[in-house]
């Protein structure tokens, strides 16, 4: 081992001589073959493998230098995208060492198709109290959804079968927190301010 170094030392010496004659003499052609020629006699470095067998995947706890981090993606068998310490960093697998295997969490992607109503206000004038309550229901399902915390309900006075069912309905319905007869000037006894 020391006799190869001391030749690499040599050999290394003689290169920059040479360049620095080069130099000397200011000939940018023999300069460049000097520096060529040193190149040339440096040893060739030897590209580091990865012989472990240890297969990496996306949610394996892993050591990185002194840094600890979780695969989010693998790019290809021997590059990996670790996050640590929220930031996302791109590393060869042979630079990894495993800490602990932890099972990926099972994502679920849920998508709602809510019809958006251009108004807060329902109005069941001229329905029977079957067909209004499933209306109602409805519509209280879709205000809830979009966020809305209270909405109108027209039922109209009547005979006053539909204001009963209406008020029935809200009493049971679990996400009616109160209501009450709207004022005079949205309708007074024949509305109702529910809020959810």
């Amino acid at each position: 081992m020391q006799k190869e170094k001391a030749e690499l030392k040599r050999e290394y010496e003689n290169a920059i001589s040479e360049a620095k004659k080069a130099a000397r003499e200011g000939d940018t052609q023999a300069i460049h073959r000097a520096m060529n020629k040193a190149k040339q006699n440096l040893p060739k470095e030897q590209k580091k493998q990865d012989n472990r067998a240890i297969e990496f995947k996306v949610g394996d706890e892993v050591k990185y230098h002194t840094q600890s981090g979780v695969i989010v993606a693998m790019k290809s068998k021997n590059e990996a995208i670790l996050e640590v310490n929220g930031m996302k960093i791109r590393v060869k697998t042979m630079y990894l060492k495993p800490t602990k295997i932890v099972k990926a969490k099972p994502r679920t992607d849920l998508t709602l198709n809510v019809e958006k109503k251009a108004g807060l206000k329902c109005d069941l004038h001229g329905m029977r109290a079957v067909e209004a309550t499933e209306v109602l229901d409805k519509f209280l399902n879709d205000a809830l959804i979009n966020g809305w915390d209270e909405v109108i309900v027209y039922h109209g006075i009547g005979t006053g079968k539909l204001s009963y069912a209406v008020k029935e309905f809200l009493k049971t319905h679990p996400r009616v927190k109160k209501f009450e007869d709207a004022p005079q000037h949205m309708g007074g006894f024949g509305a109702k301010i529910v809020t959810l």
